[in-house]
């Protein structure tokens, strides 16, 4: 069983890694980029100011979908699928420190700071 869920691990980085991608990321605050881990979100660690931004939108650059899920007991968002070449927008209402992951591609992971 160790080892299927190995060899499942591997294709997951490998599809998320691919360089054939034909998605330009959209204009966006976050872009989702050919990547694993903490690069996949670029930039990573996103900050804006409750002050002047609200709103962060990620863009989709690569050739598969992503989900998006904060971290949070009662999350703050959730994006649902997000199609390559897709995006997903979210207004940011306290100051705060937001992690959140893909639930598609686990190890795909960023932070939203939210400063007062």
């Amino acid at each position: 069983m160790r080892v299927a869920l190995l060899a499942f691990s591997s294709l997951v980085v490998v599809a998320c890694s691919s360089s054939t991608d034909n998605n330009p990321p959209p204009s966006s605050d976050v872009s989702i980029v050919s990547s694993s881990g903490a690069g996949a979100f670029s930039p990573n660690p996103f900050t804006i100011s409750l002050a002047t931004q609200t709103r962060v939108q990620w863009g989709n650059g690569t050739g598969v979908s992503h989900n998006l899920l904060e971290d949070g007991v009662a999350p703050e968002f959730s994006s649902g699928n997000i199609a390559a070449g897709g995006t997903f927008s979210h207004t940011f209402t306290t100051a705060g420190s937001y992690p959140y992951h893909c639930t598609i591609h686990p190890s795909m992971v960023g932070t939203i700071t939210v400063n007062p």
